[in-house]
């Protein structure tokens, strides 16, 4: 069986990324919390065996940017598409041409753990779609063994409904089938949500995102 992420990410330049949380941080805090988070999302990716990672950058980024913020090597193309779900849509048709099983990821989450991609993709044994949805009504984890453009394009994103609505339209061209629906995190994309993070217990797999913490 092989298995392959896409990783949804944005450069971390400041005032790029994070705007909302950076508000109340600055945009450098908020920049280098969107670094630390792709990164410990990467690492979490490196901890399990057999799958393949490949970044997906935005459109107006310039993938030679990302060497000088990672680790190591990671194959690294721009998204394409006109909106969010033309551009996840065109990720996995790109990489089920290659893989049985392909999930893609967002780095707004602390959440996501290895336990949870390890769910992720388990699921996939009895259903042909998994998701890893977010308080706020969208999903920050989505995987697949078979491409259902309807639930990508044609789409209204950033809204309460996200989840809800990518379930009616799965459900409407499989017959009333319904996706394996993991258990809820929380994403951070204000001050509140780091609030909220940092009333919980401090999650191992994210290092780089409690050191930046600590230097606030």
């Amino acid at each position: 069986m092989t298995r392959a992420v896409a990783v949804f990410a944005k450069y971390p330049e400041p005032g790029k990324v994070k705007t909302r949380l950076a508000k109340d941080i600055g945009e450098q805090n908020a920049a280098d919390l969107a670094q630390a988070l792709l990164l410990d999302n990467l690492a979490i990716l490196n901890s399990i065996p057999n799958i393949h990672t490949r970044i997906f950058c935005a459109p107006d980024d310039q993938p030679q940017q990302y060497q000088t913020i990672l680790p190591r090597y990671y194959p690294i193309q721009k998204q394409q598409g006109a909106d969010l779900g033309e551009r996840m849509y065109n990720a996995a048709k790109c990489l089920l041409k290659d893989y049985q099983e392909v999930a893609i990821i967002g780095t707004d989450c602390i959440d996501f753990t290895t336990h949870g991609l390890q769910k992720l993709f388990e699921k996939l044994k009895h259903n042909d779609l998994s998701i890893i949805p977010v308080h706020d009504g969208g999903y920050i984890a989505i995987a697949m063994t078979k491409l259902y453009k309807q639930i990508f394009l044609n789409m209204e994103w950033s809204h309460s409904q996200v989840l809800e609505q990518t379930i009616s339209k799965y459900k409407a061209t499989t017959k009333n089938k319904r996706p394996a629906i993991l258990k809820p995190v929380y994403d951070i994309d204000e001050i509140k949500d780091l609030q909220k993070t940092l009333t919980n217990q401090q999650k191992t797999d994210y290092k780089h995102f409690y050191k930046k913490i600590n230097q606030l």
